[in-house]
């Protein structure tokens, strides 16, 4: 019976441990009173976000992580590109914008 509440408990309940590590990570992004994940290193950018989406499968619960648009593809019209890539810049602000909040509301949880 043990047995299986701790699986049960590793499998749908946050572990001290993780929590501990995004609390850690959280500390490393620290500004002020925001967060700012651009001071982290990449890996330590890319384990965040391995915990954002393993405690979030645990609990049932995530924001999307994308904004589910492409980049628009370039044409043969020189003036038109111009405006494409304003375009796709925006959807790379936008999504930036959607990470930051993303992992910013994930590590207040904690």
């Amino acid at each position: 019976q043990q047995a299986k509440e701790k699986e049960f408990q590793q499998t749908f309940m946050v572990t001290a441990a993780e929590a501990e590590e995004v609390r850690k990570l959280a500390s490393k992004a620290k500004s002020g009173q925001d967060y700012d994940f651009s001071k982290l290193p990449a890996d330590a950018l890319a384990r965040l976000e391995t915990l954002y989406t393993n405690i979030n499968a645990k609990v049932g619960y995530a924001l999307p992580e994308s904004l589910g648009s492409k980049p628009v593809l370039a044409t043969s019209d020189s003036a038109a590109n111009a405006y494409v890539d304003k375009v796709n810049a925006q959807l790379d602000v936008a999504a930036a914008q959607l990470r930051e909040a993303r992992l910013k509301a994930f590590v207040q949880a904690f």
